[in-house]
């Protein structure tokens, strides 16, 4: 833990012990099973087995929580491993003008679901990528601040200090991620711990009339290193700087729910002339969805990247293979996506049914995760699942037709 989220943790305490606060919790326990459906052996994942909230308020001015989560793991070692992180802890402060907020927090911008190129702003935990977006994202200390003035929201982050991605071991089942198994790696090279390395975002969204919307930019690194070669050989490990314009939107149109996302990346290499960092590039997401009476919902999106400054074809094939170090995740693999989205409500039964789609139109690769979940409690719900995989072999996807994995897991909330 470093010092400044200590002694975010010290305040906490602190104000937990003055009088007049009323201290509350919440979380839940998960316990989880997956295994391959088509080899022999356990599936390398990481979950949250436990997780607890402790939250406070005094008055209406200020409160505080600190999430503490516990994880179970076995992507290096072939034993499940207990791993304990505060996810998040921060102080709230409500006034007049606005509020803020400063210490170890996850900060979510976009309006699109789950795919989103303008949130940049947290590092992700990749070491089970294809798990959700929420559970991916690590905390970093920050401090920010929401203006409201009238139907418009201003808001500020100010990220002191680089924290960077974790990847997958490059032993483990997802080694694909950036480097094949056995690549020797130098260590990294992090950006100075001090405010040097600050990074910021503004923010401003408008909502009202059934029409939201949002322009952002966000300055900073990359949370994902980029490999200094030497011929055939990595000599550094280095994060770029980079700067990302954004604007999203949602609406509700004739009972389609619409979203839509892009951002614009401008990397280190703005004019498109160095040849081992990706060119600046747009990405971008759209979708729509539909409800009917009978608690069927239809989903359609598309998503996407285009690579800009691209000099010919050479330049073109070079640039396919450097993936994108920031903004969706779906396009490490894709730059050109469908994700169709089938989900079913059962209320009497307490029984829902979902299965997400995505198709890499750009390889011919496929994912298809259909999972049931029965909540005969508020509080406990059963949930069952696949992730299943195909395609070419030219397709990321495609390549781990032979990982099809089955899933079992409960959730107790409290």
């Amino acid at each position: 833990m470093n010092r400044p989220v200590a002694f975010i943790l010290l305040m906490i305490f602190w104000l937990a012990a003055a009088p007049g606060w009323a201290i509350g919790y919440r979380g839940f326990l998960q316990p989880m099973v997956k295994s391959y459906t088509s080899k022999d052996g356990i599936v390398p994942f990481k979950f949250d087995a436990l997780r607890l909230e402790i939250t406070s308020s005094y008055g209406y001015d200020i409160s505080w929580l600190v999430r503490n989560d516990i994880y179970l793991d076995n992507l290096t070692e072939e034993r499940l491993t207990a791993r304990h992180e505060i996810r998040e802890a921060y102080v709230d402060y409500y006034t007049p003008a606005g509020d803020f907020r400063v210490g170890e927090q996850i900060i979510s911008w976009g309006m699109a679901d789950e795919n989103n190129p303008t949130d940049n702003i947290n590092p992700e935990d990749f070491s089970d990528p294809f798990v959700e977006k929420s559970e991916r994202k690590l905390g970093v200390l920050a401090l920010k601040s929401d203006i409201y003035l009238g139907n418009w929201l201003l808001e500020g982050v100010w990220v002191p200090y680089f924290k960077a991605s974790v990847l997958p071991d490059l032993s483990g089942d997802y080694s694909f991620m950036p480097f094949p198994p056995g690549t020797p790696l130098p260590s990294t090279t992090e950006p100075p711990q001090d405010p040097s390395s600050s990074q910021f975002g503004l923010r401003a969204v408008k909502r009202g009339q059934g029409f939201d919307w949002s322009l952002s930019y966000y300055s900073g690194y990359e949370k994902i290193f980029t490999p200094v070669m030497s011929g055939p050989l990595v000599t550094k490990l280095i994060y770029n700087r980079i700067r990302i314009a954004g604007a999203d939107f949602a609406s509700d149109f004739f009972g389609l729910d619409t979203r839509g996302e892009t951002a614009y990346f401008i990397t280190e290499d703005e004019d498109g002339s160095d040849p081992e960092i990706k060119n600046p590039y747009f990405q971008y997401v759209l979708e729509s969805s539909y409800t009917f009476e009978n608690d069927f919902k239809l989903g359609l999106a598309h998503a996407g990247e285009t690579t800009v400054m691209i000099d010919d074809q050479t330049e073109a094939e070079q640039e396919k293979l450097i993936f994108p170090r920031a903004g969706m995740q779906l396009c490490m693999f894709s730059t050109n996506a469908w994700l169709l989205i089938l989900e079913k409500e059962f209320p009497d039964q307490y029984i829902s049914i979902r299965s997400p789609v995505i198709h890499d139109a750009a390889n011919d690769g496929m994912l298809v995760r259909p999972e049931a979940s029965w909540s005969p409690q508020d509080n406990l719900t059963y949930y069952i699942g696949l992730v299943l995989f195909s395609g070419s072999g030219d397709s990321m996807l495609g390549s781990f037709s032979d990982m099809d994995q089955a899933y079992f897991k409960i959730r107790y909330s409290f």
